[in-house]
């Protein structure tokens, strides 16, 4: 791990100075825009590559998937008195709202969509969420029976499944916003309760969510806690797997939106707005719709493929994503306590 994280280091370090000597104008005379962003490569890529149409020679920084929005959150956070980053466009929300609340986000409320969602809309403007994804258990189905997989978080923790549960490190990226999330929704004590029983039945922590797929797809374990997009990735790769959304009947879901934020006192902040102004329009979010990932749409009538009507009047976890990553630095020293100590 030691290895991977100083790789990673040098590797942001090098696409910093790549980039640190002038911003403005690229060598095909399009505006530069550095964009941070812990959204999957492969699907953040195809999005950035329509922006040469809009005169946009887009940077992008990406985080690696076991530091999953961790690594860039700590960096901007670093580089607030001298910013490279132009805009922040994160796989998640608690993250964006941090950053927000530290004062490091411009005011972008004239970007958004007349139509859009007020719901997905920071009330000062300074960040929008779109295009969401669950938190689910996917499972093995040539080990486990569809009357056989485990409908809660709870359900977990009964000695069938002892060591026969994977989630990614609780540290990182969509996983560490759940944790907080069950601080917030269960309260600390029944939270804390879950996590210590999922620890004693022996839950296996892995390096991120695509790895839990993967080692559930195997058949190494039969259940694990992923995302949606990871989900339906595999699935159409031709996995032998399937999700549930947990807690249907009780305190609902977790769904975790993409976020975009613009940061003050980026090096473009002209094209950081027009990147913005692109990443929020109907478009990408048909997009990352029919993406293998197939995140879901926060408007309604952005079309989207069959697959994801499964999903239609799922039932959300009540949580403020304010509030969510208000706990989080508090939660990322107490979950490490319980899980990886």
């Amino acid at each position: 791990m030691r290895r991977k994280t100083a790789a990673y280091a040098l590797g942001l370090a090098l696409f910093a100075s790549a980039f640190l000597a002038g911003c403005g104008e690229s060598d095909q005379g399009l505006s530069k825009v550095v964009v941070y962003t812990s959204v999957d490569q492969v699907y953040a890529e195809r999005i950035i590559g329509e922006c040469k149409e809009l005169g946009l020679d887009v940077a992008a920084a990406f985080d690696s998937e076991a530091s999953k929005t961790t690594g860039l959150f700590k960096r901007l956070i670093e580089e607030r008195d001298r910013p490279r980053a132009d805009v922040f466009w994160n796989n998640e929300a608690c993250r964006t709202l941090q950053l927000v609340e530290s004062g490091l986000a411009e005011d972008l409320s004239d970007l958004v969509p007349d139509n859009f969602p007020k719901r997905w809309v920071d009330p000062n403007g300074r960040w929008v969420a779109f295009s969401l994804r669950a938190r689910v258990l996917v499972f093995n189905t040539k080990l486990v029976a569809p009357d056989e997989v485990p409908r809660t978080l709870a359900e977990l923790t009964q000695p069938k499944w002892k060591g026969k549960v994977a989630m990614a490190n609780p540290l990182f990226g969509t996983t560490a916003t759940h944790m907080a999330a069950l601080y917030e929704a269960m309260g600390e004590e029944r939270a804390e309760e879950l996590f210590r029983s999922l620890k004693a039945n022996g839950v296996r922590i892995m390096e991120g969510n695509s790895v839990v797929r993967d080692v559930v797809a195997r058949g190494e374990v039969p259940v694990g806690l992923t995302d949606t997009d990871d989900v339906f990735a595999g699935m159409e790769q031709g996995m032998e797997i399937d999700f549930v959304l947990p807690d249907q009947n009780g305190m609902g879901t977790l769904t975790i939106p993409n976020t975009v934020m613009i940061v003050k006192g980026g090096p473009n902040p002209e094209g950081a707005r027009r990147f913005v102004q692109f990443l929020l329009s109907p478009k990408v979010e048909e997009m990352l719709a029919f993406e293998r990932a197939r995140q879901i749409p926060v408007r309604d009538d952005i079309p989207r493929p069959d697959e994801l009507k499964r999903l239609t009047g799922i039932k959300s976890m009540a949580v403020d994503y304010g509030n969510v990553a208000a706990r989080m630095p508090d939660t990322a020293l107490r979950v490490e306590e319980i899980f990886l100590k």
